[in-house]
Formats: structure tokens, sequence, C-alpha cells
């Protein structure tokens, strides 16, 4: 276990990190703004309660985006939605379920109400306010590891405190501990190897208006892999740089066995070509 200064909520403080992670981190801050990467056999969902069996996934993404820009350019694209062509875009299915649980309320009430909330909440993480519960919460469970020019985002072992919230705890040593590290990408492509199983959700009408107003925007969700989990089995950056083993503890390697040699090459590939096709149904659909 390593020992290394992370910013605390505005606060330089020393707190473990397991050595593996602590490689991985040092190295994380290297990987510049817009590069490929690909990870392969990442599973999501393997801490949610409502997941059964994992989604398990090959992502190509693009490397470390800017959060004030994806911000900017959110508020600009939901600002921009109107009713109708939202509606007119929307499955029957979606509009159906939608009617069924608004509770008698307009549907055009529905939808402002939750584009006024969309925008709202990208204002208020625009000006960096953090008083409000969740973005408090958020705040608390995580930190920033300042190497390099791109701080790693750090989440640290958390526990429910008496209000059951989750709030760091203090390890032996007295100091918090990382539990994994948070990796900020755009997917360029997705392809899911095996679906999962999922319990069903049973969203409230607001939140299906409000997933249908993200979507119609057209813009990538912002997303976060969790690294550190052995949730994944390979994560490709900067050409020879692989690490992780699902179901292992996380290993840093700056360089690429002679005997895995071939098998990153053909991952590099795969998520090169992936890429690729996405991009070309995308010029497909803009000019079609």
């Amino acid at each position: 276990m390593n020992i290394v200064t992370v910013n605390y909520d505005g606060v330089q403080v020393p707190v473990n990190m397991p050595e593996d992670l602590a490689l991985v981190c040092d190295h994380l801050t290297t990987v510049k703004r817009g590069r490929f990467g690909f990870i392969a056999g990442h599973q999501s969902g393997v801490s949610d309660k409502k997941c059964i069996r994992p989604t398990v996934s090959d992502i190509t993404f693009i490397t470390n985006p800017r959060y004030d820009r994806y911000l900017e350019r959110m508020a600009v694209a939901v600002a921009a939605v109107g009713f109708l062509p939202l509606v007119n875009s929307l499955p029957q299915s979606t509009y159906k379920e939608m009617k069924a649980k608004d509770k008698g309320q307009d549907i055009e009430a529905l939808f402002n109400l939750a584009k006024g909330e969309i925008l709202a909440s990208l204002q208020t993480s625009q000006a960096g306010d953090g008083t409000d519960a969740h973005r408090m919460g958020h705040r608390l469970c995580y930190a920033t590891y300042d190497a390099g020019d791109i701080p790693v985002k750090c989440h640290l072992v958390t526990e429910d405190d008496e209000t059951g919230h989750k709030r760091p705890v203090a390890t032996a040593n007295g100091l918090m501990e990382v539990k994994s590290l948070m990796l900020p990408f755009f997917t360029v492509s997705r392809k899911v190897t095996d679906p999962g199983e999922w319990l069903p959700t049973n969203s409230q009408a607001k939140t299906l208006m409000k997933d249908a107003i993200r979507e119609f925007t057209g813009l990538p969700s912002w997303k976060e892999l969790s690294l550190g989990k052995g949730n994944f089995r390979t994560l490709t950056l900067d050409k020879a740089t692989v690490f992780g083993l699902v179901a292992e503890p996380l290993k840093a390697v700056v360089s690429v066995p002679q005997a895995d040699f071939f098998a990153y090459i053909a991952g590099l590939a795969d998520g090169f070509w992936t890429a690729i096709e996405a991009l070309s149904e995308v010029v497909t659909a803009v000019h079609s």
C-alpha cells in the first residue's frame, strides 16, 4: 500500500492507494486529451443491486474529454430541443409509457418540467455549486490525484453513515483509502458481447422524458469507467499500454509481453475498425 497526496474537497491530504492503482494512476496522468482508447471485456453493473449478471462490452472511446465544454454544449443543445420535434421522434411505446405514468399531467407540461430541470442542473454544475445533497455526497466520496496536466479522479472506500449517506472511512493507519480510479471518456463505438441480466426498472414519466430529451440532442453522454475492481480484461492507451484482468488484481504493464503481443494487436485493430465503422455510419446519416 502506497501513501500518496490527493486533493480532497479543496485540501491536500495523504491517502492510502494500492500499489497497482498508484502505477496506473501515474500512467493515466500522461495520457493526452482526444486520443483513442480501447477497453475489452468491460463489465458494467458489477456492484449495482439491480444487476444480476453484468453487461460485458468492448468499447472504443476518446480519452479525457473536457467536462466544462461538455456542460456548455449540452446546455445549448437541450435549450434548442422543441416539444413537437421531440414528441414526433418518440417511439409509440415510449410515448404510451409516458402518458400512462404522467398521472394526468399534460405531456407538454411534462416536457417543460423535465427540460427545465435538466437546464437548471447543468447551470448548477457549470457554476461549480456543490451544496445540494447529491453533489455534496459525490464530492465527499471522491478525490483527485493531481500529477500531470489532467487530474485523475479517485473513488474512496466508503460506508453508510448514521444518516444513510455514503462517506469515506479511515483505515488502520487513520487515512482514507482509494478504492478505484475513474476514467472519463466519450464513446466512439460499443460492441456488447454479453447483454447481461438486470432487474426490471420502473422509471417515472419525468425520468423517461429527461432521457428522451438528452437522446434527442444527439450529443454523447458523459461516461466514466471504474478501474480497479477487476471489471475489465484489458485497457489499451497510448499504443503499448495494457493493464487489468477480469477477476484479478489490477496490474500496470508499460510494455506488452511478447506472448501477449498478437492479442494486443488484434484488440487494438478491432477497436480501430469498429471506430471507423461507427464514424462511417454517422457520415452516412448526416448525408442521407
